[in-house]
């Protein structure tokens, strides 16, 4: 059985124990596997920045001479590890949360325009997808604040506060769950009515804020309180 001595170990050992080399006569190495390995991890904990960076430029080449492969394995992995990438997602999300929430707001103010053309257009080619979105999103007490705040901060602005969940809770309570206006059920669907219009310097703010039904919020609109509760009165 042939044998060699190993350069780093100096132990005799057989020739199936040494790394195979093409550029060495008899094609095996000076160092046998076992001091190969370890002298190849040193080498590596050493050069750490240099391993990374052939890293990332072998990948990058392979994605560009591959990018069908490449969008094949990673959708095949997606369907794979759906629970572990959300995760990742989510903490990736969290680390760089305050950045992320910048980038996000430069490329709406930059893209302003069109994103709300697409929107516009998304809407009109698909009114029932619009319809059952917009459904999903109001059903929740969460959701009808952040309307209201939103549409308010728009329309006033810096004369107003913000509603609160608990703000809703307390003013359903007190209404014992009728509208303001006509004295129907709520139901838990409602929205929230500025008494003296916004249009006409009404403020967003609680004591000028009341649940209604839907029928009167659209029916009172910009008009006075006095005048519509006359006109109700006049109707029943």
């Amino acid at each position: 059985m042939a044998t060699r001595i190993c350069t780093t170990c100096n132990t005799e050992k057989p020739l199936e124990e040494f790394d195979k080399r093409s550029d060495k006569k008899d094609g095996y190495g000076t160092r046998c596997k076992i001091c190969g390995n370890v002298y190849k991890r040193q080498h590596k904990l050493n050069n750490l920045e240099h391993y990374k960076e052939n890293a990332r430029r072998n990948t990058k080449n392979y994605n560009k001479k591959h990018p069908e492969k490449v969008k094949q394995i990673a959708k095949k992995y997606r369907d794979n590890h759906s629970e572990k990438v959300k995760e990742w997602k989510r903490n990736d999300w969290n680390r760089n949360i305050d950045a992320r929430r910048l980038k996000c707001r430069e490329n709406y103010i930059k893209n302003k325009e069109d994103r709300k053309k697409y929107v516009v257009q998304w809407q009109k080619d698909n009114p029932e997808k619009t319809i059952e979105y917009r459904k999903k999103i109001f059903s929740t007490l969460e959701s009808k604040v952040w309307f209201h705040n939103r549409r308010a901060l728009k329309r006033l602005s810096a004369n107003g506060i913000k509603i609160t969940a608990i703000n809703l809770q307390d003013m359903y309570i007190q209404q014992q769950g009728k509208c303001f206006y006509c004295g129907n059920e709520l139901n838990n669907r409602y929205e929230l009515e500025h008494i003296i219009p916004i249009s006409k310097g009404g403020e967003h703010k609680l004591h000028n804020l009341v649940l209604s039904c839907k029928s009167c919020n659209l029916h009172k609109g910009a008009k006075d309180p006095e005048t519509f509760i006359n006109e109700i009165l006049k109707v029943a």
